[in-house]
């Protein structure tokens, strides 16, 4: 296994150029909580430790009261590789018709977020793709006593690559980077594509400074008519699981140690391959400044993919019991006007796709900037990964490369209208073709939003 030269390099400069951003950009005053001693109020865990993502949001973005907004846009957009193969390309203009609908309830004791998007996409070229889409993501945090808290999320999502999310803030983060499902394999944007991912955790506060509790995730990926191209082969169903027991503790008001016990179980559907994994991770956390958040992490996995008679009759074999390593690294920076986030990992996942759990090595950076009008922004994101199957076999399993990076910007003409223009490119690098398959895609949007207040 390897990692890209151009991986590494994006990473340095990322990780280098964060911290130096925020330094430089006016933030908010720390809360006087910071720097008071702990146990004045209960303990919240910084991204990465807590098993979500970091937001994109602005400072001035995050939700102090109730609400609800919603809107609806329309889409139209160009992909010049539909099937996303290396050669016999299919290019399609795709038409979508958006409506959304957001809700966000805060009281002391529950934060709740719940996020609808769908609509309907039309193709020129491709019209039994023609098909609904839609997109739901739920948030929430209850404390059930001072001391102990549950945190639900969810994300579903049943559409294809030409869907385009305009007009939409998430105010709550997804799954981490550590316990996030494998999206790194580039489908084919006509491939339709039905996930669902879940995270439940039960936290408690048994100390000033310290928290144990339990955590559980599970994920789903189909893929309806799954492409059989030669280039691209058979897209398989998978199922992912895992449950977590985790002790964190805060020793200076800005810095954290946790270790997490981890067990899972990755699946194919139907049955080729199943892989058992038992982990101990390690994390150290720090916030230099209130804006940014830095996170390291790593530790052993042991991995066990019992043989079957299934994949030896495709031709598919591989080494049953492995000691590997889980390693990563996560930089969140939230401030007035700019947002980002980066990230490393390499850790065993599922196959996304493919037909038996994988290394799984990526890195990832994504860039939002308000601009001086404050009515208009950019958003920049960029990702490289690299998976390497546990099953391989002479022609039709082996390590697979996926590039991809997006630009977007987002112009609003007077308080409910907004207008986005975006463009987004994609290689995938299967080494058994020694092809790549490359898509480019080009869009332009239009919507109306409205957003009223449901009071503290």
């Amino acid at each position: 296994m390897r990692y890209t030269t151009e991986g590494r390099i994006v990473l340095a400069v990322l990780l280098i150029l964060v911290p130096v951003g925020a330094s430089a950009q006016q933030t908010q005053p720390p809360a006087a909580s910071e720097e008071e001693p702990a146990g004045n109020s209960p303990l919240t865990l910084p991204v990465t430790l807590n098993g979500q993502g970091g937001l994109l949001a602005f400072q001035p973005e995050r939700p102090t009261e109730s609400y609800l907004s919603g809107g609806i846009g329309f889409v139209g957009s160009y992909t010049d590789n539909a099937l996303l193969t290396n050669s016999n390309k299919l290019n399609n203009f795709s038409y979508q018709v958006q409506p959304r609908l957001s809700w966000s309830e805060i009281t002391p004791k529950l934060t709740l977020n719940l996020g609808l998007n769908g609509g309907v996409i039309f193709n020129n070229n491709l019209g039994a793709q023609n098909q609904a889409a839609e997109n739901v993501n739920l948030n929430v945090v209850w404390r059930l006593t001072e001391h102990v808290s549950f945190d639900l999320l969810d994300t579903f999502t049943n559409t294809t690559g030409f869907f385009s999310s305009i007009g939409t803030q998430a105010q709550a983060a997804g799954v981490g980077v550590v316990e996030q499902s494998n999206n790194s394999l580039l489908v084919p944007p006509a491939q339709r594509t039905l996930s669902n991912q879940s995270q439940a955790a039960l936290t408690d506060q048994v100390g000033p400074n310290s928290l144990i509790g339990v955590r559980g995730t599970y994920s789903l990926l189909d893929y309806p008519q799954s492409s059989q191209s030669a280039e691209f082969g058979t897209l398989y169903n998978s199922r992912g699981y895992a449950a977590e027991a985790f002790y964190d503790w805060r020793f200076t008001p800005r810095q954290w140690l946790g270790a997490t016990i981890r067990g899972q179980r990755f699946e194919t559907v139907p049955s080729i391959a199943t892989t058992n994994v038992g982990s101990l991770l390690l994390y150290y956390s720090v916030a230099p400044t209130p804006a940014v958040t830095l996170a390291l992490f790593g530790g052993p996995e042991y991995t066990d993919t019992p043989p079957t008679a299934t994949a030896a009759a495709i031709g598919l074999n591989g080494e049953g019991r492995l000691w590997t390593s889980s390693e990563g690294a996560t930089v969140n920076w939230q401030a007035s006007r700019t947002s980002a986030n980066v990230s490393f990992v390499r850790q065993v996942n599922d196959g996304g796709g493919l037909a038996s759990a994988v290394t799984l090595q990526s890195v990832s950076a994504a860039l939002r900037q308000q601009l001086s009008s404050h009515q208009n922004e950019v958003q920049f994101g960029a990702g490289d990964s690299w998976s390497s199957p546990f099953l391989t076999g002479t022609n039709s399993e082996a390590d697979i490369e996926g590039l991809s990076a997006f630009v977007r910007f987002q112009q609003r003409l007077a308080r409910s209208f907004l207008v986005e223009v975006g463009y987004s490119w994609q290689r995938q690098d299967l080494l058994a073709n020694g092809t790549p398959a490359k898509a480019n895609r080009a869009w332009f949007a239009v919507s109306c939003d409205f957003r009223r207040s449901l009071g503290n």
